[in-house]
């Protein structure tokens, strides 16, 4: 996206940063971490839609995720983003809709892209290919067994 076309589209008008920051103020959270913990499972769309006002991206809320994650934290982050990713491009649950796998693999690539790559984000990834969730599969918001269950094949 080149400038001009930035300052024609809400969301990347002015300091995005501080207008998320300041939304999250008035909602009673002390950082993006709080509001995170308050929204298990939420996607990144459903978060913007709760900021409000229509200038506030989903691929803002992934990038501020990743970039302010400690690396001591990490591994949740990455876990919790990817239910999040999963949630939104899933809604009719695992292998439901004609374009699921699409969708599926549209979010994983976006995913995949927000963490910035690397082998363990690789692995994370063949080990849910390979594990075939059920028709319907939605990973719960927190503590989902079947994405504990990836991340510890994949070495997490």
């Amino acid at each position: 996206m080149v400038d001009s076309e930035r300052e024609t589209v809400p969301a990347w008008r002015g300091d995005w940063q501080s207008r998320v920051t300041l939304r999250l103020k008035l909602m009673g959270f002390e950082s993006y971490e709080a509001f995170l913990d308050a929204n298990p499972g939420l996607s990144y769309d459903e978060m913007a839609r709760l900021l409000g006002g229509g200038d506030v991206a989903p691929v803002q809320l992934q990038s501020l995720h990743a970039s302010g994650v400690k690396a001591e934290q990490r591994e949740l982050a990455v876990l919790d983003s990817l239910v999040r990713f999963l949630r939104g491009a899933l809604r009719k649950g695992w292998g439901v809709g004609k374009y699921w796998e699409s969708d599926l693999m549209g979010a994983l690539a976006s995913w995949h892209t927000t963490w910035g790559g690397g082998g363990e984000l690789d692995r994370l990834q063949k080990a849910l290919l390979d594990a075939k969730p059920p028709i319907g599969w939605l990973p719960e918001p927190k503590g989902d067994p079947l994405v504990q269950k990836v991340a510890s094949l994949a070495q997490l």
